[in-house]
Order: structure tokens, then sequence, then C-alpha cells
């Protein structure tokens, strides 16, 4: 498939499957309205290392063509919910994947 089917691939399940919401950048204090983001709650994951312990985070996933990276301390504005970005998890060129908290 081509690079331009993907991008729209990638477009059309975050915007079917996300909801609007609004980013306000940590650095410059930029806003970014009219954006879409897949929020999964609850995802169990468990920790790298000596001592793996396992635990439950909450994750959105939002398209890099409209946010190019998210950054930490980044804010994802869900109706009246925020979510502030704590660490990136992915990015494969189309999407970018990160772990947000609510603030």
């Amino acid at each position: 498939m081509s690079e331009r089917t993907f991008k729209r691939s990638a477009r059309r399940l975050i915007e079917t499957q996300g909801v609007p919401c609004t980013l306000t950048r940590h650095e410059g204090d930029e806003v970014v309205p009219d954006l879409y983001v897949h929020l999964s709650r609850d995802v169990e994951f468990v920790s790298a290392g000596e001592t793996q312990t396992s635990g439950v985070r909450t994750e959105a996933e939002m398209l890099t063509e409209d946010v190019g990276t998210l950054k930490k301390r980044d804010v994802i504005e869900v109706g009246v919910e925020q979510w502030r970005v704590e660490s990136k998890l992915a990015n494969d060129g189309y999407t970018v994947r990160v772990v947000v908290i609510e603030v």
C-alpha cells in the first residue's frame, strides 16, 4: 500500500474510534483545537527490569500528521476531562501513542 493510503487509514481509524479534543503544548502554551484522540483506559502493563511489576494505565493515541509529537506535560482536553502526557510509548510515523494521567 502507498504512504497516502496508510495516512488515510490512520486518520479514518482515529476519527471513528476517537473523540474530539484540544491539545495545549506545555512549551509555549500553543493551543491546537479540533483534533481527535483515542483514549484506552485501564491498559494492563508489566514494567521491565529485575523486579517486574504490573499495573494499569491510560494511553492516548493521536495522528502524527496533526500533532507531530507529544511531549511530557502537554495537556489533552476531552470535554471537561484533562489528560497530561507522562511518557511516549510509540510513534510509527502515522500515530503517536503516549501514557497520560488525568489532571
